[in-house]
């Protein structure tokens, strides 16, 4: 480069860096060998032993988990670009020693764009290669930050990647962009991930909505425990003993093990949801029969431990007497966590003195996780706000048009039904205030063909939402 007061070392070509960005961590990184300070010659001999065992090393694949490939590929960036000096300066400045000018090659001199990094030019953004630092180091190495697995050297590479895009905020952004808010060491899903969880369950809404839930929406306490329990009956033994008599305990393995709170699923309890799985009559003064398959809900629980059902079939409920209970399947009505309340509302709860004004969107609670309007409005690998169409049509074909859908259908359900369209009601708020455009946001559809390639490749197997909104318009009609 032209001499300007300032010692700065030529760059390394973007190829190079897109060769260790989608190196698969095995062998030998791309590019030429780091320059390191010499220490003690070695000895012949040891030279010699060392050639051979890289080269005994050199064809052996050893599987290596996405992590330890984030950290490959860290480690010989940080190599290529820097050797073994280091990065950015406890005042946060970056070494000028610098081979990899990353911010030369993501932004680029243009007569349309913004001025950036104080260089007095205006600079265009090139998105493919700002997608592809993101993929392959700058969100991972994120999220492996916040939860703490994240070397030093490779902070210091993590900082100077976030510099490169935004300057000294970048590390506030990626931040941000990667954590939840009042849960520790809790890291937001990707959008892949989010993705995958939707696709999984393409052909069940409840399914769905239940998997959507489960990731953005789960405290932060434990998740599903295998437990061996105890059978105890406490009116025969002492609240407090000093040894445990084997005739109260129950022994389980891993195979007949149950899971926390599941055993609630097993007893007909107020409110719980049941199926008929043998035909069996109800046990009413003008009894019906009851077939196989028909649901209910369990209204009423008397003394005796019988129960009165509302059948959706029936217009009347069916008392049905506890000897009866066999011919019944009790669906999960409980929490199959380990911990009561470790699932988290759509919205946060208002106090009944508080009210939000006319026209204002209800406040999605703290510390969910899928953070819905800032993967739809906020463009994590420049650091922009935009609207992500292709995101959208995501959210609109996998969510938001199949609620509308089962709102509509909800009007002629009655039962149990009933209640989970109404159960899903919230969802439908949820996923409909996140897409609503926030104030000031100037939508700017991206017009990068890799990015519709890509968006092209994960439609092939849903109905396009063009299509998809025209039916649920015509429902919505009749």
């Amino acid at each position: 480069p032209a001499y300007d007061g300032t010692l700065v070392n030529p760059p390394v070509s973007w190829s190079l860096i897109e060769n260790v960005l989608v190196w698969n961590g095995q062998g030998e990184p791309p590019g030429p060998p780091p320059r390191r300070v010499k220490n003690s010659e070695k000895s012949l001999r040891e030279q010699a032993e060392e050639r051979q065992k890289s080269g005994s090393r050199k064809d052996v694949f050893v599987y290596m988990t996405p992590g330890e490939i984030t950290k490959a590929r860290g480690e010989a960036l940080a190599a290529l670009g820097f050797d073994d000096q280091w990065i950015i300066s406890q005042d946060g400045r970056i070494n000028r020693g610098d081979r990899l000018h990353l911010w030369a090659a993501l932004l680029q001199p243009s007569d349309r764009g913004t001025f950036l990094q104080g260089s007095g030019q205006k600079c265009g953004v090139n998105a493919v290669r700002m997608q592809t630092v993101w993929d392959a180091l700058t969100g991972p190495m994120m999220r492996m930050e916040l939860q703490g697995t994240l070397p030093p050297r490779l902070y210091e590479l993590l900082r100077y990647l976030l510099m490169s895009i935004l300057g000294p905020s970048g590390l506030s952004f990626g931040i941000l962009t990667a954590s939840a808010i009042g849960t520790s060491d809790t890291v937001l899903p990707s959008w892949d991930l989010l993705v995958q969880a939707l696709e999984s369950h393409d052909d069940d809404l409840a399914d769905r909505i239940d998997a959507f839930r489960r990731l953005g929406f789960r405290g932060p306490l434990p998740k599903l425990a295998p437990w061996v329990g105890s059978v105890w009956a406490r009116d025969d033994y002492p609240r407090d003993p000093t040894y445990a008599p084997w005739e109260a305990l129950e022994y389980v393995d891993p195979e007949t093990a149950v899971r926390l709170n599941e055993g609630a699923n097993q007893v007909v309890r107020e409110f719980s949801v049941v199926s008929v799985t043998s035909e069996f009559t109800s046990d009413n003064d003008i009894p019906v029969k009851l077939k196989k398959g028909q649901r209910g809900r369990v209204r009423e629980i008397d003394k005796d431990g019988d129960a009165l059902i509302k059948f959706d079939d029936h217009e009347v409920g069916q008392l049905v007497f506890q000897e009866k209970f066999e011919n019944l399947k009790i669906e999960a009505t409980f929490q199959d966590e380990a911990f009561y309340g470790n699932f988290m509302p759509a919205f946060d709860e208002l106090d009944e003195r508080t009210a939000l004004p006319t026209g204002a969107k209800p406040r999605p609670f703290r510390s969910e996780q899928v953070q819905l309007a800032n993967r739809l409005f906020v463009n994590e690998p420049l650091g922009m706000i935009n609207v992500a169409e292709d995101r959208m049509r995501v959210i609109g074909e996998l969510l938001l048009c199949p609620l509308l859908e089962d709102l509509v259908a909800g009007f002629t359900a009655y039962g149990t039904e009933a209640d989970a369209v109404a159960e899903r009601r919230q969802w439908l708020r949820y996923v409909a205030s996140q897409m609503d455009e926030p104030a000031g946001v100037i939508p700017e559809p991206p017009s990068v063909a890799v990015w519709e390639k890509v968006w092209h490749k994960s439609q092939a197997r849903r109905k396009p939402f063009a299509q998809t909104w025209k039916k649920t318009r015509i429902m919505a009609a009749q």
